[in-house]
């Protein structure tokens, strides 16, 4: 109920169940697409993977880290990319 999203990380963070919800509905509801590029690494409560966000014209390549509780449910995820990182 607490999870929080960050993305891009430094924005303001998106808090709970519904937040989150309608913070990724509203990507898929443009049309998004996402496409994994490699392997995930895991090390500890945290699995980090690289991936491509595919819109018409734009391709956007974040690194998103995931922070699961004991019970394996996300707690935290945090998206690290900018300008940079888009094509």
């Amino acid at each position: 109920e607490d999870a929080t999203v960050e993305d891009p990380v430094g924005t303001e963070p998106k808090v709970g169940i519904e937040a989150i919800k309608a913070f990724y509905q509203s990507a898929f509801d443009m049309g998004v697409k996402l496409e994994i590029d490699g392997k995930p690494r895991c090390a500890g409560n945290s699995v980090a993977f690289q991936f491509h966000v595919l819109m018409p014209g734009v391709k956007l390549s974040p690194i998103d880290v995931f922070e699961v509780n004991d019970a394996g449910k996300v707690v935290r995820m945090r998206a690290y990319w900018g300008p940079e990182n888009m094509g």
